[in-house]
C-alpha cells in the first residue's frame, strides 16, 4: 500500500452523485431529516418550543418574579467558558428589564473549578441571598444544595450537563434531560436553557437575546439540528444587526467580516473564552452586560491582548504534549492520558481537541494542582466521556461535563492506576471514523452544489459540512505553502478538469505524493474568490492510495541524501554505477518496501520480481545505463535485408574479412551489428560457421527473422529499453503496475 488514510472512512451512501438533484436527496437523507421536514430545515424557519414545557418551569418563573416583586437578593452562579458567559448575560439583562439589578457569580477556573462550590454559596447564605440561580452548571451540586436549603435560600438550577444518579434538592431544576423530564429537546446547550427561561420570564421569543444563546450553543459543541438550528441560524442573523454593545465591540476589534460559523467558532468563540482560561471570566460577563461602548471596546482590546497569549500558549503545550506521548508511547493506548506540572489549568481543553484530531482517540490532559492532577478531557463519539470517568471514579476526586467534554481531577498518586483504568475501558482501539457523505464525480464539482450544501448551515454536530469520495484522482502538482511547508496545495485531475486542492496540516504529506500518482480523496467543496474570479477548490480532509508510489529520477538530478531519511534499498540488475550500499538483485535474501533501482534490467522478468513484491510500497527509478543509444536499438530490419545481400555477395568469407568489413560499413552496419546479425542468420540456418570462416547457405528454407531466438531477445530488449527510458513518468507506472483502470477490478 502507498499510504494508508489518516482514520476510518465511513460512506454514508455508498452511490456516486452526478446530479445536483440526487444530492440534496443524499446529504437530507444522511442527516435523518425526511420529506415532510425538509423545506423547514433548509429554509431554517423551525419552530421553537414554548419554554413551559419545561417541567419545573412554571415554578421557576412564579419564585423568579416573586423575586422581582419584593426586590431580593438574588446571585446568578455561571460558568466560566463560553456558555457559562452567555447564559449569565442572558439572564442578567432579563433581570433587568424585569426592575431586578441582580448580582452574578463565575467561580474561578483555578483556585475554585468548575460548578457549584460550598466556601461561594456559604458566602452567600453569610450576605443575606435570598435566591440562587446556577446557569450551564448545578445539576452536580448534590452537597451546595443541601447547604442552601438548611439556610432557608432557594435554589433554581438551569443546566444541560450530564446529571448523577441522584438530582440535587433544588427549589426548581430546568434541564432537558434529567429523569422524567417533559421538554422534547434534549440537546440544549447552557445558553439555550438560560434563553428559555429568559423567554418564560418575558413571556415572549426575547430575540434580542438570541445572539447570546447563539453563541453558548455553538461554542459548546452540541447538536446543531433541531432546535438549536434554529437559535444558531436565527442568531447568526441577529449577530449581523447586534443592539449590544460588548458583542459590537468584539466584532470591531476582532476585523470580522461576515458571521458564519467560522466567526462563532474561531472568533467569537475563543475571544468569550480567553479570560476564563488565561485570568477570570468576569471579564467577559462584564464584556456581554456593558450598556456603554467606550467601555466596551475596552474591556475588547483586554480581551483580544488574553487571546493572543492564549493561542502562544496553546501552541508550545501542543508541542510538549506530543514529545511526552511519543516519548513514552503513550499513543500506542486507546485512551491518551498526559500529564506536566507546568502546563496552564486554563488551555488544556483546546490542547486535547488538538491531540484528538491529531491521534484520533480520546484525550485527557492534565497539570498538577493542590487535590491531584487537573484537567480537561475530549472524546470520539464511540466513547462517551461522563459515562467512563463514572466508572473510574475511585481515581477522582471530581469530575463533570456531557459526553464529549469533561473536566477532572485526579487523585495524588492515583495518575498511573487511571490511565489502566480507563484503558481498560476501550477493550480495543475506539475508531476515529471520517464520516463520508458519498461518492461524486467530477461533474458534481460546480458552483451549483456549493449553493445547495449553504442550504444546510451551520454546519457542527449532527449536520457537518458535507464531505465526499473522490476516486482515482491524479496528482498534476504537488507543492508545500505556509510557513515551513505546513499545508499541502495540490493541482489535481478529475475527468479531464484540473482543480485545486488544499490541505491545511498536511504539509508532511508532500513526501507521499508525486506528480502521475493516483489517490482517492475525502473533500469538502469551496468557492475560492480571487481578483474578482471565483472558482471552486477542494478542502483535503484526508486522503489514501492503493498504489505503489513511483519516484521517477531518470532524467532529473538525484542526491541520495534526498531521499536517505526515507529508507530506500538500493539494488541493481548488472551494473552498480558504484551506488553506495547497492546489493546485485540475485543477492537480496529480503526486500524491503521501499526500493531503489540503480540501473536497467536486461529482462522484464527480472523486473517483475521488484514490481510484484506484495508490500511494495515505495520505488525509486533512476534506470542508469552508459548505452543509452546501444547499437541494438539502431539495427532495423532493413540492416538485416542489407547485411545478408552483402554476405549472399561474398558467399566463402572469414568473419573479420576486411574487404566485407568495409561493405558493411557502407551500409552504416557496424562490426557489432554485423556479429548480431551472423548470429541470427545462424539460427535461421541461413549461414554455416565454422571457427571465423562463414558459409552463405545457397537455397536457405524461408523463415521470418522473429523465428530467431536471439533477434526475438533483441527486439524485447529494445522494446524494454524504449519504455524504461522514453516514455513519460505516467506511461512507465502503468507500464510497471500496469495501473489501467479496470473497472472490473477495483
Amino acid at each position: 500500500m502507498m499510504f494508508k488514510a489518516k482514520k476510518r472512512w465511513r460512506l454514508l451512501k455508498n452511490i456516486t452523485i452526478s446530479s445536483i438533484d440526487e444530492l440534496k436527496s443524499v446529504l437530507l437523507e444522511n442527516r435523518g431529516i425526511d420529506i415532510d421536514t425538509a423545506q423547514s430545515f433548509l429554509d431554517g424557519e423551525g419552530e421553537l418550543h414554548s419554554p413551559f414545557l419545561f417541567r419545573d418551569m412554571e415554578k421557576a418563573v412564579k419564585r423568579i418574579k416573586r423575586a422581582i416583586d419584593e426586590q431580593e437578593h438574588v446571585v446568578i452562579y455561571g460558568d466560566y467558558d463560553v456558555d457559562g458567559v452567555t447564559a449569565t448575560a442572558i439572564l442578567i439583562k432579563t433581570f433587568r428589564k424585569l426592575g431586578l439589578e441582580p448580582n452574578y457569580y463565575i467561580p474561578h477556573r483555578f483556585t475554585e473549578g468548575y460548578g457549584p462550590n460550598k466556601e461561594a454559596f456559604q458566602h452567600f447564605i453569610d450576605s443575606g441571598v435570598d435566591l440562587v440561580i446556577t446557569v450551564d452548571n448545578g445539576i452536580t451540586g448534590i452537597e451546595e444544595a443541601k447547604l442552601l436549603k438548611d439556610h432557608g435560600v432557594d435554589l433554581i438550577i438551569t443546566d444541560h450537563h450530564e446529571p448523577m444518579d441522584e438530582l440535587p434538592d433544588a427549589f426548581a431544576i430546568i434541564h432537558p434531560s434529567v429523569p422524567g423530564e417533559t421538554y422534547p429537546f434534549k440537546e440544549l446547550s447552557g445558553s439555550g436553557v438560560s434563553f428559555k427561561l429568559a423567554c418564560a420570564l418575558l413571556d415572549e421569543e426575547v430575540s434580542e437575546f438570541i445572539d447570546f444563546a447563539c453563541l453558548g450553543t455553538y461554542a459548546d459543541i452540541v447538536s446543531v439540528l433541531g432546535e438549536n438550528r434554529t437559535i444558531i441560524k436565527r442568531g447568526i442573523n441577529r449577530l449581523m444587526f447586534t443592539s449590544h454593545p460588548g458583542l459590537i465591540a468584539l466584532r470591531q476589534i476582532a476585523k470580522v467580516e461576515a458571521i458564519n460559523e467560522f466567526a462563532l467558532g474561531f472568533i467569537y468563540g475563543p475571544r468569550l473564552n480567553a479570560p476564563g482560561r488565561m485570568d477570570h471570566a468576569e471579564l467577559a460577563v462584564e464584556l456581554l452586560i456593558t450598556k456603554d461602548i467606550e467601555e466596551a471596546l475596552f474591556l475588547a482590546e483586554e480581551i483580544e491582548a488574553l487571546n493572543n497569549e492564549r493561542k502562544a500558549l496553546i501552541e508550545s503545550t501542543c508541542e510538549e504534549a506530543k514529545k511526552i506521548i511519543e516519548a513514552n508511547r503513550f499513543d500506542q493506548d486507546s485512551i491518551l492520558v498526559v500529564h506536566h506540572e507546568e502546563w496552564h489549568e486554563g488551555i488544556l481543553g483546546i490542547v486535547a481537541s488538538r491531540l484528538v484530531d491529531q491521534y484520533g482517540k480520546p484525550a485527557i490532559v492534565l497539570t498538577t494542582s493542590q487535590q491531584g492532577y487537573k484537567g480537561s478531557a475530549r472524546t470520539l463519539p464511540d466513547f462517551p466521556l461522563f459515562t467512563n470517568l463514572e466508572k473510574t471514579k475511585d481515581f477522582l476526586v471530581t469530575f463533570g461535563g456531557h459526553k464529549m467534554a469533561a473536566g477532572l481531577t485526579v487523585k495524588a498518586n492515583a495518575l498511573d492506576h487511571f490511565r489502566q483504568a480507563i484503558n481498560s475501558l476501550a477493550v480495543e482501539t475506539i475508531p476515529d471514523e471520517l464520516i463520508v457523505d458519498c461518492k461524486i464525480d467530477g461533474s458534481i464539482i460546480r458552483e451549483e452544489a456549493i449553493k445547495i450544501q449553504e442550504q444546510f448551515r451551520p454546519y457542527g454536530p449532527n449536520n457537518e459540512c458535507p464531505r465526499y469520495l473522490l476516486e482515482d484522482v491524479e496528482i498534476v502538482e504537488v507543492r508545500t505553502v505556509g510557513a515551513g511547508g505546513k499545508h499541502l496545495r495540490l493541482q489535481v485531475r478529475i475527468q479531464d478538469k484540473v482543480f485545486t486542492c488544499f490541505g491545511f496540516g498536511f504539509g508532511e504529506s508532500s513526501m507521499e505524493l508525486t506528480e502521475n500518482d493516483t489517490v482517492d480523496l475525502v473533500v469538502e467543496l469551496q468557492l475560492n474568490t480571487y481578483l474578482n474570479n471565483t472558482t471552486v477548490q477542494l478542502q483535503l480532509i484526508d486522503m489514501r492510495s492503493t498504489e505503489v508510489q513511483l519516484y521517477d529520477y531518470r532524467t532529473r538530478y538525484f542526491n541520495p541524501n534526498d531521499v536517505e531519511s526515507l529508507g530506500f534499498q538500493p539494488i541493481y540488475f548488472n551494473n552498480s554505477f558504484d551506488y553506495p550500499n547497492a546489493v546485485p538483485v540475485h543477492e537480496v535474501n529480503e526486500f524491503h518496501k521501499h526500493i531503489l533501482l540503480v540501473d536497467l534490467p536486461e529482462k522484464e522478468d527480472d523486473l517483475r520480481v521488484i514490481t510484484s513484491i506484495p508490500y511494495l510500497s515505495k520505488l525509486l527509478v533512476l534506470f542508469r545505463t552508459d548505452d543509452w543509444f546501444g547499437e541494438e536499438l539502431l539495427l532495423k530490419r532493413e540492416h538485416f535485408v542489407k547485411s545478408y545481400a552483402v554476405y549472399r555477395q561474398f558467399k566463402h568469407f572469414a568473419y573479420d574479412d576486411p574487404r566485407l568489413i568495409r561493405t558493411l560499413k557502407r551500409y552504416r552496419i557496424t562490426k557489432n551489428m554485423h556479429k548480431l546479425a551472423l548470429q541470427v542468420f545462424l539460427e535461421l540456418k541461413f549461414v554455416i560457421i565454422k571457427g571465423k570462416h562463414v558459409t552463405v547457405v545457397d537455397q536457405p528454407e524461408k523463415r521470418d527473422l522473429s523465428e530467431s531466438s536471439t533477434f526475438k531477445k533483441m527486439q524485447e530488449q529494445i522494446r524494454l529499453k524504449e519504455k524504461l527510458t522514453l516514455s513519460s513518468t505516467k506511461e512507465l507506472k502503468q507500464f510497471l503496475f500496469h495501473t489501467e483502470k479496470d473497472d472490473n477490478n477495483k
